[in-house]
């Protein structure tokens, strides 16, 4: 069901233009989000929370706009959610590394 529902959605993110920022909310804050949830519900220790929220909260990576330009599909928004989500992480990697040091001193 959770599929079905995501490839309605995908066509529709992106055709109106806001795929830099689906991938902005979802890499950056949603993933993050999740990860340390799950670190808190399954009483992970401090330094393997911290890894996995950190590494949940990296920005997208540059081999997605690498092969969406090797293969021509979808070049631009591919690149434009990598570039969005490289200078927004800047700033949210500060904020995830601010949460974890607050949460397991």
């Amino acid at each position: 069901m959770f599929q079905t529902i995501l490839q309605a959605l995908v066509p529709v993110v992106f055709v109106a233009g806001l795929g830099w920022l689906t991938v902005l909310l979802f890499k950056n804050f949603l993933q993050p989000t999740l990860a340390l949830a799950l670190a808190l519900a399954f009483h992970f220790p401090g330094v393997l929370s911290k890894g996995v929220v950190l590494a949940a909260a990296c920005p997208c990576a540059t081999a997605s706009a690498m092969l969406a330009s090797t293969y021509r599909i979808d070049e631009q928004p591919t690149t434009s959610a990598v570039v969005v989500s490289n200078i927004a992480g800047v700033f949210t990697m500060a904020l995830w590394i601010f949460i974890v040091e607050k949460i397991w001193i």
